[in-house]
């Protein structure tokens, strides 16, 4: 290791304790996101649950920030995901150092980039929050520099490692996925780049193409040979992944549909209805047409990028195509707003672009591009700041500064996770993990639960009284989330007009009431003791 790259290596370990601090001051402060606990509680079940664990480990989705959590998660049950997101952006740290280093890349242009690790409140959330935009912006930094790489060699094994990277990016956010339907206009052009014709201009190249016989074949099975390479893995990945939630949940899009393997589903039924219900009142900064342009108003350093590629089409079809993707997204689907990951991979589109321009205009634009660097700072903050998640808004006050902020909903959670700390040691409480995963999360035991991945479930949602001690239950008043529980408030009155034994509250926040059988469980038998193995159709009662 060069003394240069070791000192790189160096500010990236620092980096990576940096960032992991802010993650624990964050926690220490209640600073939680819905995603990071989401998967604290999948992992919780794998490594503490007891019985058939195997589906949850396949079928919870982002697969690829799942993986990573679960591991450190053995260790730390809660902060597996924050060591995840630092670890992951410190490794994206490194990555762009070492290429603008190996790039003779100004001096400036690398403080630029050091600053902007350091300091981005957008990269700050996405390496201490625990949620996995750092999983999407490692990966589309890799994949877009391996197509970029491409036409600087006009070698295959950059698409080969291209296709590999998509795969990735697409298990750590779907709908990068339809990524590949608006790569299909560049993978023509990489076919035209591969055969000899004369001109510089891109468009006369593919007319010569197609008035040739011979050169239009070879232009198709060039073009069909580059398809295959660089989707037919991300496209093979999805149908066996579909085929596998087919095979232990009965649909094929049990990962995009169900909130026990997905958190976003809750989150984003919940924002829909909120906007259709309240259009005046909900923060929803994407309603303009061509939101797209938005984007380069906080990452105005692909603007410079992209302005510099004039005449290069390869480069800025690349480019180009996630801003074609999330105007794509947007009409796909307006009333969810987009968040961190959609607006954080253009500051990575800008670093990629940059590191394709000639040491002469980096050069050139080293002032210009340190400039719009420390503006893409200002412009981030602002953005995280008028966010439509509320979550991503209160980041900024609730992990950064030292002293805790007087949150009473905050300290009503941890006295309800106290007690249910506190009860007996084999006491079992009944409640729905598609909502309750926080709580869970936070008490960091999954073994007093009763939830749905164990093949008990239903019969203990009919017959509590000989499965559970407790019931955990959602206020539906002021949980707009509790809704769509299995166990609601609905629940609770049918079971108490049909239940024998009387329930008490034990405990109680403003969006949680715990209660108790009064009277002991009764003794179930050998046929109804807890087999606790999940089954995929079992969290649907």
């Amino acid at each position: 290791m060069t003394r240069a790259r070791l000192w790189i290596f160096v500010t990236a370990v620092l980096l990576a304790a940096y960032y992991l601090l802010i993650g624990l001051n964050g926690q220490r402060l209640g600073f939680h996101t819905q995603e990071a606990l989401f998967l604290s509680e999948k992992a919780m079940i794998v490594w503490q649950g007891i019985g058939d664990k195997l589906p949850v480990i396949g079928l919870t989705f982002p697969v690829f920030p799942f993986f990573f959590s679960l591991a450190l998660s053995s260790a730390f049950p809660l902060l597996g995901p924050v060591i995840a997101s630092a670890l992951g952006m410190a490794v994206l740290f490194y990555l762009v150092l070492d290429d603008q280093r190996e790039l003779d890349v100004p001096w400036l242009i690398r403080l630029g980039t050091v600053l902007t690790f350091f300091l981005h409140p957008g990269l700050l959330y996405a390496a201490a929050s625990g949620r996995s935009v750092y999983a999407v912006l490692l990966f589309g930094y890799l994949f877009f520099r391996s197509l970029l790489a491409y036409f600087r060699s006009n070698t295959t094994y950059h698409v080969s490692l291209a296709s590999l990277f998509l795969v990735c990016l697409v298990f750590s956010a779907f709908d990068f996925a339809w990524l590949c339907l608006f790569l299909l206009p560049l993978v023509l052009f990489m076919s035209l780049q591969g055969l000899s014709l004369r001109g510089d201009d891109t468009l006369i190249r593919l007319g010569l193409a197609f008035n040739n016989l011979s050169l239009r074949r070879k232009l198709v099975n060039k073009s069909f040979a580059l398809l295959v390479l660089l989707f037919m893995l991300p496209l093979a990945g999805l149908f066996l992944f579909s085929l596998l939630n087919r095979l232990y949940a009965g649909d094929s899009q049990y990962f995009l549909d169900s909130p026990y393997a997905n958190w976003r589903v809750l989150t984003n039924q919940v924002l829909q209805v909120d906007y259709v219900n309240h259009p005046d009142e909900f923060l929803l900064p994407d309603t303009n047409l061509l939101i797209s342009l938005r984007r380069l108003l906080y990452a105005p350093l692909l603007l410079l990028v992209l302005l510099n590629f004039r005449g290069r089409t390869y480069q800025l079809l690349t480019l180009l195509s996630p801003f074609a993707l999330i105007e794509f997204l947007y009409i796909k689907n307006p009333s969810v707003p987009f968040v961190a990951e959609y607006y954080q991979i253009f500051l990575v589109l800008g670093l990629v672009g940059l590191a394709t321009l000639s040491v002469t205009q980096l050069r050139r634009l080293q002032g210009l591009a340190f400039g719009l660097m420390l503006v893409q700072i200002l412009t981030g903050g602002l953005r995280i700041a008028t966010s439509a998640y509320e979550e991503e808004r209160t980041f900024l006050e609730s992990a950064l500064p030292w002293r805790p902020a007087n949150n009473l909903a905050h300290r009503e959670t941890d006295d309800l996770v106290r007690i249910i700390r506190k009860l007996p040691r084999n006491s079992r409480i009944l409640t729905d993990d598609a909502t309750a995963y926080p709580i869970i999360a936070l008490t960091q035991n999954v073994r007093p639960f009763v939830l749905p991945y164990q093949q008990n479930y239903l019969s203990a949602l009919t017959n509590p009284d000989s499965f559970a001690d407790f019931l955990l239950i959602h206020v539906e008043a002021t949980n707009p989330v509790a809704r769509f529980a299995v166990i609601n408030q609905a629940y609770l009155s049918s079971l108490r007009t049909r239940s024998q034994r009387p329930l008490a509250l034990v405990g109680s926040s403003s969006e949680w009431r715990l209660y108790r059988f009064t009277k002991p469980r009764k003794a179930a038998s050998p046929a109804q003791e807890p087999n606790l193995a999940l089954a995929g159709t079992a969290t649907q009662p």
